[in-house]
């Protein structure tokens, strides 16, 4: 759609956004668009693109993810707002399989916990995971909780504040920081997935991550907003080969597994 008819409805979407926040701060539950067995608890209005853009929402990353992950897989996923895309790693995951899911944010937690609660498979660390471990600032955004993120002007939470018509701000709170490699090495885990959205830490992420890339090495489907040349550079220098750099979220697979994946047609 062009800008002169974004412009158009602009006013019309101002409107309708009234109407939806004066009305939708209700939680509804829906059914997971891709697992219709799975109920999903939600807030009408500050989760809205769940049930307004039903499985249009993350396709092309849902989809991707059903092809990387196996049953049995030890999966870690990085950043889980309410859980949509943990219920899917862990349908796909199955019994035998684990999800690790790391959220910080306080206002996301209560969604992901009941969003999972009947998945014996998924795991919920309270944390945010990046460059070290131990007490960090951490900001709040009241909109979708989509946005938290360890940077105060996160860009992106700037864009969607203005497309909501609304004047929120972030709040500081502190939370745990945990560095993924001291976490692997606690529990003797050994991913075959990374799943990493972290609104702009990307590289913190990443370089709390240096063994696990050296050692282990998973594949990685990371959302990359921020700082995308640190984060092509830390994949390079662990031998990583990245897909498709034109969507925000990126493929990357160690060298020596692109061969297999490109053959089962996954990369």
């Amino acid at each position: 759609m062009g800008l002169r008819r974004l412009a158009k409805y602009r006013p019309l979407r101002r409107i309708a956004l009234r109407v939806l926040r004066a009305w939708g701060t209700r939680d509804i539950v829906i059914r997971h668009h891709w697992w219709s067995d799975v109920p999903l608890r939600l807030n009408a209005y500050k989760h809205r693109g769940y049930w307004f853009k039903g499985k249009q929402r993350e396709r092309r990353v849902m989809e991707k993810l059903a092809e990387l992950a196996k049953p049995g897989d030890t999966v870690v996923e990085i950043g889980a707002h309410i859980g949509y895309l943990s219920v899917h790693l862990g349908k796909l995951v199955g019994d035998d399989g684990t999800v690790v899911v790391f959220e910080p944010g306080s206002n996301n937690l209560p969604y992901l916990q009941q969003n999972t609660e009947r998945f014996s498979n998924i795991e919920i660390v309270e944390a945010a995971c990046g460059d070290r471990d131990g007490p960090v600032e951490f900001w709040i955004e009241p909109l979708s909780g989509q946005n938290n993120s360890l940077d105060r002007n996160y860009k992106n939470f700037q864009v969607n504040r203005e497309n909501a018509f609304s004047d929120a701000v972030m709040e500081s709170v502190t939370v745990e920081m945990m560095q993924l490699d001291t976490f692997l090495a606690e529990k003797g885990l050994r991913p075959a997935l990374l799943k990493i959205d972290v609104e702009g830490a990307e590289d913190l992420v990443l370089r709390g991550s240096a063994r696990c890339l050296a050692d282990i090495r998973p594949v990685v489907v990371v959302e990359v907003t921020e700082n995308s040349d640190d984060v092509a550079s830390i994949f390079e220098a662990h031998n990583y080969a990245i897909h498709d750099r034109s969507h925000p979220e990126w493929i990357c697979v160690p060298t020596e597994k692109v061969n297999a994946l490109r053959a089962a047609g996954k990369a």
